[in-house]
């Protein structure tokens, strides 16, 4: 896995592979790192695992409502 700036192995968020079956989501591909990204949006971004086996998705729920309401 690649270093980042800071020297850490963590899983970069912009360089993700992204999800056929789920919308382009990007693919988180351990639990660990998915759960990394919810503790730093402070609850804003909840987990997912993808129906595909593809790893981890993260969602943002808020959104999601206000998507479906405007449909």
């Amino acid at each position: 896995m690649p270093r980042n700036r800071r020297g850490s192995n963590d899983f970069r968020y912009t360089g993700a592979a992204r999800c056929t079956g789920c919308q382009q989501r990007a693919v988180i591909p351990t639990e660990a790192d998915a759960d990394r990204f919810v503790a730093k949006s402070e609850g804003g971004l909840r987990k997912q695992r993808c129906p595909h086996g593809n790893g981890w998705h993260l969602i943002n729920p808020e959104y999601q409502r206000r998507r479906r309401a405007h449909r």
